[in-house]
């Protein structure tokens, strides 16, 4: 990846984490099954995560898998049997946004 596309990718991640921040419904989620996938993501590791979405009044809970990148520091938390805090889009319902310093 070069410098430029670096940039490119911070920055759309720093606007979808915003978008989300701002936007996103904020729900629990249990992971449910946690897979590495051996790939690097500067200081993070890119993990796939099977999610069972809390329910709320407005909506029903629900599985979704997604694929996250997690700070090395943190990686403890992103075991299964875990509750963490995410914010879900709206719509679509189906990108989430994991705050794992929460």
């Amino acid at each position: 990846m070069t410098q430029s596309q670096a940039l490119r990718h911070a920055r759309q991640a720093a606007a979808r984490r915003h978008h989300l921040l701002t936007t996103g419904r904020p729900r629990s989620a249990l992971i449910v099954a946690a897979r590495p996938t051996g790939a690097l993501d500067g200081v993070a590791a890119l993990v796939e995560l099977d999610l069972e979405l809390s329910a709320t009044e407005q909506e029903p809970g629900r599985r979704i898998k997604v694929v996250e990148s997690v700070p090395l520091v943190l990686a403890s938390r992103a075991l299964a049997g875990l509750s963490i805090d995410v914010f879900v889009a709206h719509p679509p319902e189906d990108d989430v946004l994991i705050e794992w310093s929460a």
